[in-house]
Parts: C-alpha cells; sequence; structure tokens
C-alpha cells in the first residue's frame, strides 16, 4: 500500500520518470512509436539561444487528414512539471483513455506526447550546460512543441490539447499563442493567472532549498546536494499530497513518517537539482489572464477540491476567469474518496465523462464552423490582389471588390482567407492566423513546387535569401524577427509554394503567429521568366 502511494504521488507532481542522465522507464502495452527532432538555433524568450534544441515525443495511432491535407484527429497530451511523454502511458490515465471505445481512442487519434524543454530526454541543463543553460520559459516549450508539430509530425491542426499540472498551464498558452491550431483544450490542474500567492511561495522554497545547499556551489556540483534535494523533496510531497487518501493508507504516526522517509529517498535519486531549479522556475512569467478573450477554442477547465496547489478557495477566482473565454466552461470535482489531490489529473476516470463531453461540443462547434471541412476548404474570399502592371491604390493593394480588377484577374495573384476571417485580415485583427496565396492563372508556365529555407539574422538578410530564390508567388517576411514572426505550413523559418495548374481555389497556406506582437508583411516576389511580373511592394500589416 505504502508503494502504491509513492507511485501515485511521484505521479500527481510528474517526477517519477524524470530519471538523469537518461530515464529509464517502466514496460507499456501500449504500441507507441519514439521520435526526435532537433530544431538548430532555438531562439528563447530571453534571447538566448540553442545551436542544437533535441526534442524527443512518443505517439500513438495514426494521422488522418481531411481533402485539403489537414489534419483532423492529432491529440497533443502534455506531461506536468519534472515528467515526460511516459508520465502520461501511467495505467491509471492511458487504460482510461486509449483503448477501444475510450474517449481517445488510438484506433481514431493520432496521440502525440512530448518531452517538453527540460524534461524527460530532451534539452536539459544537465546535459553539460548546468546553469548556463537558455532560462527558458512556458512560452518557449509551447513554440518549440508547435515546430516539431509542423516541421517534424507536419501536423498543422490539433484536434485537442490536454495538459496536467505544468500542462494544463501551457493548455491556455496553446490557446492565446495559436488560436487557431486547435479545436479544444482540457487544462487539468491550474489556474490561468500568474503564479503568486501561496502557489510562488511552495515553489521558491523548493527552489531555494538547493540553492542554499553550499553543495550546490552555483550548479557546478560535482554531486548531488542532496540535502537540498531532500528540502525540495518535503516540499513536493506536501504540494502532491492527497488528505483523504494519505488518512485512509496511513493511520499511524509511524507508518506516514516511514511513507515520508521512503518517498523522499525515491524522489532525490531521479531529479538533478538544476534540471530541478530551472523547472520549477520557467513558470516565472506565466500569466495568461491578460489574454483569455483571445482564447476560440472550446474549452474545459477542470481542478479537484483536495488540490493544494490550486485549492478551492481559489474556485471563486476560477469563476470569474472563465467567464472571459468565450467558449469556456469550469469544473471543480468535489473531493472525495475517488479524487487524489493535484494527482487527480492524471487519474482519468474522476473526469473522462467530462472529456467526452468537450469533444462532443467542440465537434458541434467545428461543424458550425467548418461545415464542409472533410469534404473540401472552407470558402475563401479575396482580400486583395496584385496585377502585373502593379500595386494600385494608395492603400498598397487592390481589394478583391475593386471593379477594375475583374479584367485583370486572370493575371493576377490573390491573397485569399476563409470568408468568415476576410473582415478580420482587412483590419490587421488578433484573431487572423490562416491565409491563402491564390493565382488564377493557366497555363505550362503552372505546376512544379519551390521549397526554400532561410534563418535570417536581420531584416537585410532576409531580402538577400529572398531575392536570390525568386519564389514563383509570395513571402511572408518579418518587419522584427522573421525567426519568431513567420511559421508556414512546412513550419519555422521555411516555406513552401504549390501551384495548382487549373485548380485556383487554394495553392498555399500560411501558418501565421505572433510572438511578442511581432509585425508580418506578406509581399509578392518577383515571378520567373516567363510568368506574370508583379511589382515586390508591402501588402497591408497582419496582426500587431
Amino acid at each position: 500500500m505504502l508503494r502504491s502511494i509513492a507511485v501515485l504521488l511521484a505521479a500527481s507532481i510528474g517526477i517519477a520518470c524524470a530519471q538523469v542522465p537518461k530515464p529509464q522507464y517502466p514496460p507499456t502495452h501500449w504500441p507507441i512509436r519514439n521520435g526526435v527532432y532537433h530544431i538548430h538555433n532555438f531562439r528563447f524568450g530571453t534571447g538566448e539561444t540553442l545551436a542544437d534544441l533535441r526534442l524527443h515525443y512518443v505517439t500513438l495511432g495514426k494521422p488522418r487528414r481531411d481533402a485539403a491535407g489537414h489534419t483532423v484527429n492529432a491529440v497533443l497530451l502534455i506531461h506536468g512539471t519534472g515528467g515526460d511523454a511516459h508520465s502520461l502511458l501511467n495505467p491509471v490515465f492511458s487504460d482510461v483513455l486509449f483503448g477501444p471505445g475510450q474517449p481517445l481512442d488510438i484506433r481514431r487519434y493520432f496521440i502525440i506526447l512530448p518531452d517538453e524543454i527540460g524534461h524527460g530526454e530532451s534539452s536539459k541543463p544537465s546535459d553539460g550546460l548546468r546553469m548556463k543553460f537558455p532560462r527558458y520559459t512556458y512560452d518557449d516549450m509551447v513554440r518549440a512543441t508547435h515546430t516539431v508539430l509542423l516541421e517534424g509530425l507536419h501536423v498543422d491542426h490539433l484536434r485537442l490539447v490536454l495538459g496536467t499540472s505544468m500542462g494544463c498551464m501551457q493548455s491556455f498558452v496553446w490557446g492565446e499563442m495559436y488560436p487557431e491550431f486547435v479545436d479544444a483544450l482540457m487544462p487539468l490542474a491550474c489556474m490561468p493567472m500568474e503564479i503568486a500567492g501561496r502557489n510562488r511561495i511552495w515553489r521558491y522554497m523548493a527552489i531555494q532549498s538547493i540553492r542554499d545547499d553550499p553543495r550546490w556551489d552555483h550548479g557546478n556540483y560535482t554531486h548531488e546536494p542532496i540535502e537540498g534535494l531532500k528540502g525540495a523533496a518535503d516540499m513536493l510531497v506536501i504540494a502532491g499530497s492527497a488528505p483523504q487518501q494519505m488518512q485512509k493508507d496511513l493511520p499511524t504516526r509511524r507508518q506516514a513518517e516511514t511513507y515520508l522517509d521512503q518517498t523522499v529517498d525515491r524522489i532525490v535519486a531521479h531529479i538533478d537539482a538544476d534540471d530541478f531549479i530551472y523547472q520549477f522556475d520557467s513558470s516565472r512569467d506565466y500569466n495568461p489572464e491578460p489574454r483569455l478573450g483571445s482564447i476560440t477554442a472550446q474549452v474545459m477547465w477542470i481542478d479537484s477540491g483536495d488540490d493544494f496547489i490550486n485549492p478551492p478557495e481559489l474556485s471563486d477566482i476560477a469563476q470569474q476567469l472563465v467567464r472571459r473565454i468565450p467558449h469556456g466552461r469550469y469544473v471543480l470535482v468535489p473531493a472525495s474518496m475517488s479524487t487524489y489531490g493535484h494527482g487527480t489529473h492524471t487519474h482519468a476516470a474522476v473526469w473522462q465523462q467530462y472529456l467526452l463531453e468537450l469533444l462532443a461540443e467542440s465537434a458541434k462547434h467545428q461543424v458550425r464552423q467548418r461545415p464542409d471541412q472533410e469534404k473540401s476548404e472552407p470558402a475563401l474570399t479575396a482580400i486583395g490582389c496584385a496585377v502585373r502592371d502593379g500595386w494600385g491604390r494608395r492603400s498598397g493593394i487592390r481589394r478583391a471588390d475593386d471593379p477594375d480588377l475583374a479584367r485583370e484577374r486572370n493575371d493576377a495573384a490573390c491573397l485569399v482567407a476563409p470568408q468568415r476571417r476576410a473582415n478580420g485580415i482587412n483590419r490587421g485583427g488578433p484573431h487572423v492566423r490562416r491565409l491563402s496565396l491564390q493565382r488564377t492563372t493557366r497555363g505550362p508556365d503552372c505546376g512544379g513546387r519551390v521549397h526554400g529555407r532561410f534563418q535570417p539574422t536581420a531584416e537585410a538578410d532576409v531580402e538577400r535569401q529572398l531575392d536570390s530564390l525568386q519564389p514563383d508567388f509570395a513571402e511572408a517576411r518579418s518587419a522584427q524577427d522573421v525567426a519568431h514572426a513567420a511559421l508556414i505550413r512546412e513550419g519555422e523559418r521555411s516555406w513552401l509554394f504549390r501551384c495548382g495548374c487549373g485548380r485556383p481555389r487554394h495553392v498555399s497556406t500560411y501558418l501565421l503567429e505572433r510572438h511578442q506582437q511581432p509585425r508580418v508583411l506578406l509581399r509578392l516576389a518577383p515571378a520567373r521568366e516567363g510568368q506574370p511580373r508583379s511589382t515586390a511592394q508591402s501588402a497591408p500589416h497582419v496582426g500587431k
């Protein structure tokens, strides 16, 4: 019984599988596939870069795509602080969700479980950089995973993001950073506001316990600072405690003390001091509260009544916050013998019914927004066109409804968007994330594909590299930092063009993100010889 409690506690904090130098995972009966993707010269929010950011992930099932090639069944599951992809292969989670007929049946869904930055087999301080490792944040984790999805797995849309603890907080970040990328969010065991009050205090206590140990030596230790780690582990025991379960299973003083000693020893044996500090400090600037209204996905946010980290006393604040999420619902599961404190997030039997409701509701919402999703692409509306004799009006682009454009449209390259988003694009609104380039010219010069990549260091370098490649139609360029502003279907810092000869509806889909609100420009590049020419001028700004 004591051993089972220790396992539950470790799962609740997400520590059980995080070992140094390489995690050793318990066997699983699930047909998992391991993968690793490397991002070169990844730039963190602090301005620091890492030459080779290694990101490990596990997948189950197979991706399925609609007629337009967009992924329709991908599900992202995000572990908690100190955990990894294997944390959610825990039977109390996976055996309730992944099997035939279960909510996330792997015959229907493509399940993706990443090791976030600093965790599992992904790049982390204990690899060698120690405290010189870039000071990553949740925003960095989300951006990096987004790149893995686009470039490594060729997933351009998520049916669901479900996150536990740290993953819960990242779910809100996903909803704000990539609102058109996700249909549904299920945050489990967190609050969408700055980590302050008691929540920050216990985290800070755990971090300081390690820093105050002389053996830590500013991260340059030759042996783990055991006393500091024990102090941090003590805080984890309290944070992950389940009062009713513990009272039942540890009814005497001797049992409680024995359990504590054994659990702390087990935790200390499986963590690295520098990794721990980075993991718990990565939440330092987390605060999705100001932008909750920008989340367009369906949200089912769940906490439990016996959670020390997110206690029921804060439920009034939670009720106020969820009203700011357009399609949000908040559920506080009452404490009982069926809940497990903070670790309730891993016990899927407690909340699986809410997951089914979320999947059903988001599917209806998806149909309302995109009724022909499985059969064809959304209706597209041109918001402006560039023709071969120049750009025309002072606005920098001819509006699609310009009557003078009709006779020239056959030789025009037009920026188009799903009809319901056209007004937002014209305004440069914050919800714009998907654009297409539509070319209506037919003839032998149509066809083929151009593919290229760039890693600019300055805007001038962008101009030079793009001009040298002379792409067919258009480029997405940033007025500030292209590496963080332009995300196109093949991923960050890359582009892919297709010319559909005789198929004017859809040529190429662009996915644009705002990273710290960069300004993004869409421009037409010089056409190749033999193709209609257009003057390379700036199109309207998209985003802010």
